[in-house]
């Protein structure tokens, strides 16, 4: 579905899957790899890490000639979660490592404590989530490379995804850099992919695996990328001196995301800040308050945590037909479906803002059952309940 123009140029092919790379300085060459080929050390995580392990063992099982000699494996020890505390997150990468008879090793202490399993010519950093520190890298042969899902300088930091989302972008990329010893996504870029389209339909619900999806392309780009990179030895300082990749990006900070970024602030945010916060965490909350409570002065039921989603926005003939005209304090809308089904009983249009509407499919209050949006306006007087973005009275 993709192509991936590399960051590299003027190199020879060394693989038909691995293509000359763009602005890359001349006269690189795969001697550059020892006989015996790299030891690595790779630390990862997640999906998107996944995929950049599974290319460095192609090439160590490569043939004849293999880029990489050895891979030990390093994750972050799994913190119990979920309720009681009794469930406890399968880590991929550690699952992956199992698969191909891979050493692994899990981190329960400080990284700054621990210590090399061995001779190390690289440390490949992807969604570890600690930083690698100088101590380590320094006693690394070659250093150590991380593949970050942006274009840096953009969006450094843990969530460049999801601030691409929230943000509209139409596209994104991967690129490979060199870890700094200092900070996060500070190293030098040693080659960048093409742009990675995005493409939503905002006025369809999106699928629960869109973000996953997305995060999964980026990986392949990744893998892909860091595989010819080792392949062009551009892992070595020496070979990586003079060469410049700019991606022609601003900095910006994209922070990790807390929950609580999943409130829909009344009268703060546009419709669409609210679908694009829903792609990302997959659906989002306010609370429900009990106007006619208030009414009678009843102040001692706070308002209910609700749960909303997924979300869409709404068509230009929805607009038109049923909130052009809506006042200002109309909080909902049911919007019926042109063809009712048990899949779509249509949706509930939420006024986030003045004039800013966005379409929520279900509604869950805490404590109760899931309701759709045909039934949830069945048996909701609009005039008796609202939302609001605080649980306080």
């Amino acid at each position: 579905m993709l192509s991936v123009r590399w960051a590299l140029s003027r190199l020879p092919t060394f693989s038909r899957c691995l293509q000359p790379i763009r602005n890359v300085s001349h006269g690189l060459h795969s001697s550059s790899i020892s006989a015996k080929g790299l030891k690595i050390l790779f630390c990862g995580s997640d999906n998107f890490s996944v995929q950049s392990l599974k290319a460095l063992i192609e090439l160590k099982n490569a043939a004849p000639n293999k880029p990489v000699e050895s891979i030990d494996v390093l994750v972050k020890q799994e913190k119990p979660s979920g309720r009681g505390l009794k469930a406890q997150r399968v880590n991929p990468v550690q699952v992956l490592a199992k698969e191909h008879d891979l050493p692994y090793h899990e981190l329960n202490t400080s990284i700054d404590k621990w210590k090399l399993p061995g001779p190390t010519d690289l440390i490949i950093a992807v969604s570890f989530g600690a930083f690698i520190p100088k101590t380590l890298i320094e006693k690394s042969r070659y250093g150590g490379l991380n593949v970050h899902p942006s274009f840096l300088p953009k969006y450094r930091g843990a969530a460049p995804v999801q601030h691409a989302l929230i943000n509209g972008d139409p596209s994104t990329g991967v690129v490979v850099q060199t870890l700094d010893v200092e900070k996060f996504d500070r190293g030098k870029i040693l080659a960048k992919s093409d742009p990675v389209n995005i493409k939503i339909d905002e006025t369809k619900y999106p699928s629960p695996t869109l973000y996953n999806d997305l995060l999964q392309t980026l990986g392949e780009e990744g893998g892909k990328l860091l595989a010819a990179v080792i392949n062009n030895g551009l892992y070595d300082p020496k070979k990586h001196a003079s060469l410049t990749v700019s991606t022609g990006e601003k900095s910006s900070l994209a922070s990790r995301l807390p929950t609580t970024a999943s409130l829909i602030q009344f009268g703060k945010m546009t419709g669409r800040r609210a679908f694009r916060l829903g792609l990302v965490f997959g659906h989002l909350y306010c609370f429900r308050q009990k106007v006619k409570y208030l009414r009678r002065g009843i102040t001692s039921v706070p308002p209910a945590r609700t749960i909303m989603g997924p979300l869409r926005m709404p068509t230009a003939i929805e607009f038109d037909r049923y909130l052009r005209e809506a006042p200002a304090d109309k909080q909902w809308v049911y919007i019926p479906s042109p063809q009712i089904t048990k899949k779509d009983r249509g949706g509930l249009a939420l006024q986030v803002s003045e004039g800013e509407w966005v379409i929520v499919k279900y509604l869950t209050v805490e404590g109760r059952n899931r309701r759709d949006a045909m039934s949830w306006a069945d048996i909701v007087d609009p005039t008796d309940v609202g939302f609001v973005s605080t649980q306080s009275v």
